[in-house]
């Protein structure tokens, strides 16, 4: 089956800004280097997860797919059911932000506190001129509403956000995605900013969505343990590369990569026998501006050896589109 979309070889970076005395030196201008090199797929009625550490190049990369950066600072190629993203002028293909929307991470700062939940969820509509009808924009915004879980929705429309709890206000904000019935919703962290209780509400709710009307996802998260509750597919991301891709379970049960293993690691756990050893990482995420050499990971990889240091490692498949960048597999 034809993925919903590709992104090949995606590079992204942007330039750091110099200080005068930096300029009159004549320094060599840098940048940083915040996504290097990802290939991805995201299938049809597909939840698809990006894991790694803040830093990692996850939320750049979903920004990248909601085309929110400036495309001189971006390089490669985004293929959209079967067509590229942009035609030979460079004009991106028509009518791509209905198709593909974002869930951004904080319900507080991303709705506007002066206006009310219907204009809320309908401005979409309005700035892209789907429809100029009133009545037709309210039954939208219902519908939108309600698929979102706020039922009834007429109960909401003329509440501010500051009268909503914070599971309410995610929930508009889903609703906001879903009034432009997208095929594709890139969530940003949608829960970390919600309490524990309210958190599985809105994974049932993403996998209701995928389920019942085929709406595919890219979650973006932190925690790997929500990932595997939610995710069909996993992306492990460090310093803007994917080290290790696959099947959820796949990956989950059978970790290649000690990146990984170490995230698994630190999951929480019903029970932790005392002799049980884990992966645990020493050390900060290295500066994105200057890479380390060889493998990314190495500084901080317990398991690093002198090739790991000295050159890139080779992209494997380790069974069924199970992939792992590691020297170990040599």
């Amino acid at each position: 089956m034809e993925p919903l979309i590709q992104l090949k070889n995606i590079r992204v970076k942007f330039p750091v800004k110099r200080g005068f005395a930096s300029m009159i030196a004549g320094q060599e201008k840098k940048v940083v280097h915040a996504v290097n090199g990802i290939n991805l797929e995201i299938g049809k009625s597909e939840i698809m997860a990006l894991v790694g550490e803040s830093g990692s190049g996850k939320t750049t990369l979903g920004k990248v797919i909601t085309v929110l950066h400036p495309k001189d600072a971006v390089a490669g190629e985004i293929v959209f059911l079967g067509e590229s993203l942009w035609d030979e002028k460079g004009k991106l293909k028509s009518g791509y932000h209905q198709e593909v929307c974002m869930i951004f991470q904080d319900p507080y700062q991303s709705l506007n506190p002066k206006h009310k939940i219907e204009k809320i969820v309908s401005e979409p509509l309005v700035v892209n001129k789907i429809s100029k009808s009133k009545a037709v924009l309210r039954v939208r915004v219902i519908q939108a509403l309600e698929d979102a879980g706020l039922v009834p929705a007429v109960d909401f429309l003329d509440r501010y956000p500051h009268e909503l709890s914070g599971g309410q206000r995610q929930r508009v904000v889903v609703a906001s995605a879903l009034v432009m019935s997208p095929k594709l919703i890139v969530a940003d962290e949608p829960v970390s900013m919600l309490d524990v209780s309210i958190r599985s509400e809105i994974l049932k709710l993403l996998l209701k969505l995928r389920d019942e009307k085929g709406i595919s996802c890219l979650f973006i998260t932190h925690d790997i343990s929500l990932a595997w509750a939610i995710s069909d597919k996993i992306g492990v991301m460090y310093l803007g590369t994917m080290l290790e891709y696959g099947d959820t379970e796949s990956v989950i049960q059978n970790p290649q990569n000690p990146y990984t293993r170490a995230l698994i690691d630190i999951m929480p756990k019903m029970r932790v026998r005392k002799n049980e050893k884990r992966m645990l990482l020493k050390g900060e995420t290295p500066n994105p501006i200057e890479l380390p050499e060889g493998c990314v990971f190495h500084p901080r990889c317990p398991l690093a050896m002198a090739c790991c240091k000295a050159t890139k490692p080779p992209s494997r498949d380790v069974g069924n589109g199970h992939i792992n960048v590691c020297h170990l597999l040599e």
